[in-house]
C-alpha cells in the first residue's frame, strides 16, 4: 500500500489533518482506530473530530499514548528534520548555558573517593528490664 502521504508538519493542526487523511485513505472508522489501537472507545473521535485540531480549543491531545498508538495503527512514522532557520534563531536569541551548572549526559561528578563508607555492622543493643516503684500516669488510686 505504497502512499505517498510524505507532509511537513510544523503543528498540531497539521499532524491531526495528516490522520485524518490517512484514515480516510485506508477506510478505517474511528471506532475501529481504538480498537485496533487498544484506546478507549470514541477517543479517535473526540481526537480526530472537526474540532481536534483547532489550537485555541479546550480538547483532548494525543501525547504520548495515543500518538503512538495511532502511528502505528494508520502505519505512519514521525521523522525529524532540521529546520536551520529556526535553529540559528534560536542560537542568536539564547543565553548561554554555564556548564558548571549543567549535566549535560547526566553524568555523575561524584567519585569513589567522595562517597561515604558504608556503615560497620552495630552488635545489637542489650536490654535490660528494670522494674519500677510505683506505676506513673494513674489518676485514680
Amino acid at each position: 500500500m505504497g502512499s505517498n502521504l510524505g507532509r511537513l508538519i510544523t503543528d498540531y493542526r497539521t499532524l491531526v489533518e495528516t490522520y485524518r487523511a490517512r484514515a480516510d485513505e485506508l477506510g478505517v472508522s474511528r471506532l475501529e482506530i481504538d480498537r485496533l489501537g487498544g484506546l478507549p472507545v470514541g477517543y479517535a473521535g473526540k481526537l480526530l473530530g472537526k474540532d481536534g485540531g483547532e489550537p485555541d480549543r479546550k480538547n483532548k491531545k494525543m501525547w504520548p499514548y495515543a500518538l503512538e498508538s495511532m502511528l502505528g495503527v494508520l502505519g505512519l512514522n514521525i521523522l525529524l528534520i532540521e529546520d536551520d532557520v529556526a535553529a540559528a534563531r534560536t542560537l542568536a536569541l539564547r543565553t548561554p548555558v554555564d556548564r558548571a551548572n549543567q549535566r549535560f549526559g547526566n553524568v555523575s561528578r561524584l567519585t569513589p573517593r567522595l562517597v561515604a563508607p558504608p556503615p560497620q555492622p552495630v552488635d545489637q543493643p542489650s536490654l535490660t528490664i528494670v522494674s519500677g516503684g510505683q506505676k506513673q500516669g494513674r489518676k485514680h488510686s
